[in-house]
């Protein structure tokens, strides 16, 4: 049984339209059920009473050009992908850069046009899972009680924080971090990014740090992710430590407590002892003086 696929070509030039839709409805592989529109208005209308499964879209129409025309298709169907056929290079990439799965120079062959179709759906059914991964790991983040956010470790903005940051720090998506958690205008004099960007990418750095904004200890695990827009961030995991942290230090000073006391007590044995030679010294000079006589 051949596979279906619906196309929506939105070319202004009735020649080249002909030329890729009679490519596509002579393959043999696959049957391409290919409607034509020429402007962006009408490709908007049309989008509205049907469905297909990609878009080949030339960027230079009569009411629009370049990522104009592409951001207001794009913005109309995101879960379609969409294959740039243009004879402008420059605008091609940058409709690929802003999401598009893919693009083609005038003029095409048949076999360019069915790969770019067959590897932008794929691509597209493949976005469209992580983008359900991503959603559900980041519910599954929501209802942690643990801190996790994921943080620019250039521009130190936080891109995503979950529930628990919120209601204990009452913060929001797009805040500096060092300001959020530490209180401060400036970043950290160490936020330990070289342990896990460049050559460490990868591994993970723990280590405890006491937040400025509520005096608590923290955990802290972090390490460098990949993005869902290709981006390479900072995530962070951290664990309320206080009570240990408030244990630790009292049994310290309470060791402290007992060192000083110690101390003293020896001290005063000491001097003690101390005296009571230099007593002895004292009978001894004098037995031995006395016997002299």
């Amino acid at each position: 049984m051949l596979r279906n696929i619906r196309v929506l070509l939105i070319e202004d030039n009735i020649d080249a339209a002909l030329y890729e839709k009679s490519m596509l409805e002579l393959c043999k592989n696959i049957n391409f059920e290919v409607i034509h529109v020429l402007s962006l208005k009408e490709s908007l209308k049309i989008m509205q009473n049907k469905s297909f499964d990609i878009i080949l879209l030339d960027l230079i129409l009569p009411n629009g050009k370049g990522l104009d025309v592409f951001n207001a298709i794009y913005n109309k169907c995101k879960g379609l992908p969409i294959v740039i056929v243009s004879g402008y290079e420059e605008h091609a990439i940058d409709a690929v850069k802003a999401g598009a799965q893919d693009y083609l120079i005038k003029p095409i062959n048949i076999e360019q046009l069915i790969t770019s179709i067959n590897y932008a759906i794929e691509r597209k059914k493949v976005e469209e899972e992580c983008k359900k991964d991503y959603k559900q790991l980041l519910s599954i983040f929501d209802s942690m009680d643990e801190m996790i956010y994921i943080s620019d470790p250039e521009t130190y903005e936080i891109i995503y924080m979950n529930e628990s940051i919120k209601k204990l720090f009452g913060c929001s998506v797009g805040e500096q971090c060092h300001i959020t958690f530490g209180g401060i205008n400036f970043p950290c004099l160490e936020c330990h990014n070289h342990e896990v960007f460049g050559r460490n990418f990868g591994k993970t750095f723990t280590y405890d740090i006491k937040s400025g904004k509520n005096n608590k200890w923290y955990k802290s695990t972090i390490r460098a992710i990949k993005w869902p827009d290709g981006r390479i961030l900072r995530y962070t995991i951290s664990i309320d430590i206080t009570d240990y942290k408030n244990k630790e230090e009292s049994l310290s000073n309470f060791l402290e407590k007992k060192i000083d006391a110690f101390n003293v007590k020896l001290s005063k044995s000491a001097n003690h002892y101390k005296k009571q030679i230099h007593r002895l010294e004292q009978i001894t000079l004098e037995m031995v003086n006395g016997g002299a006589k």
